[in-house]
């Protein structure tokens, strides 16, 4: 006979989107005789963990309807998404100063006026900074000024980085 198995079910995603929010979510990985206390408490947390994986990705404006079945076999659990429209990058004021490898850095980043806000992409290139200033001995580097900031009701963020090397060192 064939195994019962407990069901995530989102409806109106796919993609990086789909994935961002199943790596946000712990309901899925409950196995069909999970208490139905703990079934039922991350199925009223889910709400809030998709809208912050979808947040990570540019969508503020995510409305989201659940519908949770228990039966006999197993729970079900099917989340209805709508994204909304994206926050896009509106501003872009972002420098470094140095070394030509921190221009290069930026110009491979996903960092670009227009495109779809993504703090992943953000972070990823300020880690790339913090990493090539310690490989290339820049040892008093530091971001003089870092933010981001949403305006979900424009549809709009702006992105401030300015990133200083300072002197390099050379050892040996």
């Amino acid at each position: 006979s064939a195994r019962a198995a407990a069901d995530v079910q989102l409806v109106g995603v796919d993609g990086a989107l789909a994935a961002n929010v199943l790596a946000y979510l712990t309901l899925d990985q409950e196995p069909c005789d999970a208490p139905a206390w703990r079934i039922e408490q991350q199925y009223v947390a889910a709400p809030g963990r998709i809208k912050s994986a979808l947040e990570a990705l540019g969508y503020y404006a995510t409305n989201v309807t659940s519908e949770l079945a228990t039966g006999a076999d197993c729970w079900h659990a099917t989340f209805t998404i709508d994204p909304g429209e994206p926050v896009k990058i509106r501003r872009l004021d972002v420098k470094a100063t140095g070394d030509v490898v921190f221009d290069i850095a930026l110009a491979q980043s996903r960092l670009n006026e227009g495109a779809v806000l993504d703090q992943g992409a953000y972070d990823a290139l300020k880690r790339r900074w913090s990493d090539l200033a310690i490989e290339r001995g820049y040892r008093d580097a530091a971001f003089t000024a870092s933010r981001v900031d949403v305006y979900p009701d424009e549809h709009a963020a702006d992105i401030t980085l300015h990133f200083e090397a300072g002197e390099r060192y050379r050892f040996g």
